[in-house]
C-alpha cells in the first residue's frame, strides 16, 4: 500500500507539473529520489532508538555478517536516516562475489577472446555438467580456502575416475573464472594457485580396443567401393567422393568439404581453411545449433600444411576438379557462391552432416558398428605406421603439432584378430617352412 501510494503521489506532482506544459525532468527525478528515500525508512525493519551514549541507533542488513545485520549510530536522527538509506541502497547494487555471480561475466570475456566457438562450447558443457548445480558456486570466492578447493576437486577425481586430461577439462572453470575474479579485481588474490591436486589419483589411460577405432582392411575396401558406386548412379552426391578422400588423405573432415580449386597443387593439397559449426548462444549456460561455416583458418597452426595425394587421392581429385571446372564456366554471372568448392550436393557445398549420413548408411547396408570420419583419421595414421612412414612425417601429413599425440591416439592393429594370429606366427616362427 505505501508503494502505491508513493505511486499515485508521483502522478499527482507529474499531472501539476504538466499543466504549464513543460516537465522539468530534474524536478521529477529529484521527486523520485525523495520517493525511494521515504520507502526505504518505512520499510526499514529494525528498532531506530535513542541511547544512553547519546547516538542514533539501528541495526542494517549485512550478508557478511553471521547474524545477518550490523549496528550503526549517528550523532544526529537525520544523519542516520541518510546512513539508513545509503546502507539499503548498497545492498540493492550488491553482488556477491560467488561463482554463480561471476561466471556469465568470464563466459562473455572467454568468448571475446576464443577463435573457436566450440572451444567455448566445451567450457559451456563442461560448467552444465560439474558446476551449475553444486552449492560451492554460491560461495563467496573470497572465502574460499585452497583446501575447500582442493577437496571438492579430489572428490570430483574419485567420483568420475578421471584422467589427467579429464581433470584439466573439468578444472578449467574452476581455474579461469578464479583467475579472471582476480584480474578483474572482483576478489583481492587468487587462491586458485595454491591448490595442491594429487595426481596420484589420476586414473591410468586406458587404450581403446582397435576394432573401435578403425576400420580393417576389409571394411575399407568394402565402404569405398559402396560409395564410387552410388557416386556413379548419381554424380550429384559430392558427399561419396569426399569421404573416399578420406580414407586417401587422413585429412580433417571439415578440411575436406572446405577444398577449392585453388587448394591444389600437383601432388599436394594445401590445407588453409575449415568448416566449423555455427551455433547462437542463447545464454551463459546455453548453444543452439543452426549450421555451418567455412572459415579460412586451420584448426591449428600444425594443421595449415601441404597434403600428399596419393594416385587414388589424386584419382579423386581429378574428378572432381573437373566437375568444379563445369560448374565454375557455367556460373558465368557468379550467382551460386558455393561454385568454386570441389565437393558438393547438387548446387550446394558438401558439408560435414552429409557426408557423415553417407558412412552411416554404408556401415548399416555392411552390417557392421558405425566409427566416426575421425575414425576414418585414425585408420589412415594406421596404414601409414603398418608401412613403415617415419613417424615425423606422418605428423606433418595429418596436422598434429607433436608426434606423441601420433603414435599414442592414432596408433592402432587394423588386422582381424585371425589375420594378427597369422602375422605373429610367421614372425615368431623358427621352423624354416621352405625347407
Amino acid at each position: 500500500m505505501r508503494l502505491k501510494n508513493n505511486f499515485k503521489e508521483l502522478d499527482e506532482i507529474l499531472k501539476t507539473t504538466g499543466q504549464g506544459g513543460n516537465i522539468d525532468l530534474s524536478d521529477v527525478q529529484k521527486h523520485i529520489e525523495m520517493l525511494r528515500r521515504k520507502t526505504i525508512l518505512e520499510q526499514h525493519k529494525y528498532t531506530v532508538f535513542f541511547a544512553k551514549d547519546g547516538y542514533w541507533k539501528t541495526y542494517v542488513p549485512d550478508p557478511d555478517s553471521k547474524k545477518g545485520r550490523r549496528l550503526i549510530k549517528r550523532r544526529d536522527r537525520d544523519e542516520l536516516d541518510d546512513a539508513i538509506v545509503k546502507e539499503y541502497r548498497a545492498i540493492e547494487n550488491y553482488v556477491a562475489p560467488t561463482m554463480r555471480n561471476v561466471y556469465p561475466l568470464w563466459i562473455e570475456h572467454y568468448t571475446k577472446k576464443s577463435r573457436s566457438q566450440n572451444t567455448v562450447k566445451r567450457a559451456v558443457a563442461t560448467w552444465n555438467k560439474y558446476y551449475a548445480h553444486d552449492k560451492i558456486i554460491g560461495k563467496r570466492m573470497d572465502k574460499i580456502t585452497p583446501t575447500a578447493i582442493e577437496s571438492w576437486l579430489h572428490t570430483r577425481i574419485k567420483e568420475e575416475g578421471m584422467n589427467a586430461k579429464q581433470f584439466y577439462n573439468m578444472s578449467l572453470p574452476f581455474r579461469q573464472i578464479f583467475a579472471f575474479a582476480a584480474k578483474s579485481k572482483i576478489i583481492d588474490n587468487n587462491v586458485f594457485d595454491e591448490v595442491d591436486v594429487n595426481s596420484k589419483l589420476f586414473a591410468k589411460r586406458q587404450k581403446p580396443k582397435s576394432e573401435t577405432q578403425v576400420f580393417t582392411e576389409t571394411e575399407e575396401f568394402f565402404l569405398m567401393k559402396l560409395a564410387w558406386s552410388e557416386w556413379q548412379e548419381d554424380h550429384l552426391l559430392g558427399a561419396c567422393l569426399a569421404l573416399i578422400l578420406l580414407f586417401y588423405t587422413g585429412m580433417r573432415i571439415g578440411e575436406v568439404v572446405a577444398l577449392k580449386r585453388e587448394d591444389i597443387e600437383g601432388m599436394y593439397v594445401h590445407i588453409n581453411r575449415a568448416e566449423v559449426e555455427v551455433s547462437d548462444q542463447v545464454n551463459p549456460t546455453r548453444f543452439v545449433q543452426v549450421g555451418h561455416m567455412v572459415v579460412d583458418y586451420a584448426k591449428t597452426s600444425a594443421a595449415h600444411r601441404d597434403v600428399y595425394l596419393s594416385q587414388g587421392g589424386r584419382e579423386v581429385i581429378d574428378v572432381v576438379s573437373e566437375l568444379a571446372e563445369r560448374r565454375c564456366s557455367a556460373d558465368i554471372l557468379g550467382a551460386n557462391p558455393d561454385a568454386g568448392y570441389l565437393f558438393m550436393n547438387g548446387n550446394k557445398r558438401c558439408n560435414v552432416d552429409a557426408v557423415t549420413y553417407r558412412l552411416k548408411k554404408y556401415c548399416k547396408i555392411l552390417g557392421i558398428p558405425f566409427r566416426s570420419t575421425h575414425k576414418i583419421r585414425k585408420t589412415y595414421v594406421s596404414k601409414l605406421i603398418d608401412g613403415g612412414i617415419n613417424i615425423d612425417a606422418i605428423r606433418e601429413q595429418i596436422g598434429h603439432e607433436d608426434e606423441e599425440t601420433t603414435y599414442r591416439c592414432y596408433c592402432f592393429n587394423r588386422k582381424t584378430k585371425a589375420e594378427t594370429n597369422i602375422l605373429f606366427e610367421k614372425a615368431l616362427s623358427t621352423v624354416n617352412t621352405a625347407s
